[in-house]
């Protein structure tokens, strides 16, 4: 009776062995997909934050355009079209 009991006893013992590698194994795996996840938010913010500095750049860009185009229009106003105006226009407009 002891005899089976040790033997129980030993195969419970391997099965918990088992189960605490898989554990471990487990717990190995995601902390690898951890790391890679963290890694690739990283990497997005990054990407993020250059992104949103591009489009402030745009935004400024457009700010700058729409301020040439009013002023070229302020100085075109009351003038007849004529291809010597848009020269004199230009390099008034590039002051």
């Amino acid at each position: 009776m002891v005899v089976g009991k040790n033997s129980g006893l030993k195969e419970e013992i391997v099965n918990l062995k088992e189960q605490l590698s898989r554990a471990l194994l487990d717990k190995e795996v995601l902390e690898q997909e951890k790391a890679h996840v963290s890694e690739t938010l990283s990497k997005s913010e990054l990407q993020k934050a250059e992104l949103e500095l591009e489009v402030n750049k745009c935004k400024s860009e457009e700010v700058a355009l729409r301020d040439a185009l009013v002023k070229l229009q302020s100085l075109n106003e009351g003038r007849p079209w004529r291809p010597e105006n848009n020269r004199i226009l230009t390099r008034q407009l590039l002051k």
